[in-house]
């Protein structure tokens, strides 16, 4: 006997990206109400619709400057390490008041996926 080929759903790569933790968005190019993609928040955004066109949500990245140092603590003298971010609220001279010293010499930067 031989066997048929299953069927696949014209947007199953898309529900397969949102099973994934994917955030999916679609719009409909027929009969927009407005031309804004919309996340897709259930699997019934999937039903098949003419039109319906769907895309990954594009990823905003941030880049976060920080240096982090060792203070102490003037109530109890016990010693803690804290990250300054840049810019800061650092004081007039570009420390905390209770810094003991900086662990980083330079500032560090590091790139973090934001929402949109």
């Amino acid at each position: 006997m031989a066997s048929k080929k299953k069927a696949v759903h014209p947007h199953a790569k898309w529900i397969r990206a949102w099973l994934a933790g994917e955030q999916v968005q679609y719009r409909n190019l027929i009969t927009p109400i407005s031309n804004d993609w919309i996340d897709v928040n259930n699997v019934n955004y999937f039903v098949l619709e003419d039109g319906d066109e769907f895309r990954i949500a594009p990823k905003t990245v941030k880049t976060i400057g920080y240096r982090r140092f060792i203070a102490r603590r003037s109530d109890d003298g016990i010693f803690y390490m804290d990250t300054a971010l840049e810019p800061s609220a650092l004081d007039p001279f570009g420390l905390p008041s209770d810094v003991v010293k900086w662990i980083d010499i330079e500032w560090q930067y590091a790139e973090v996926e934001v929402s949109a």
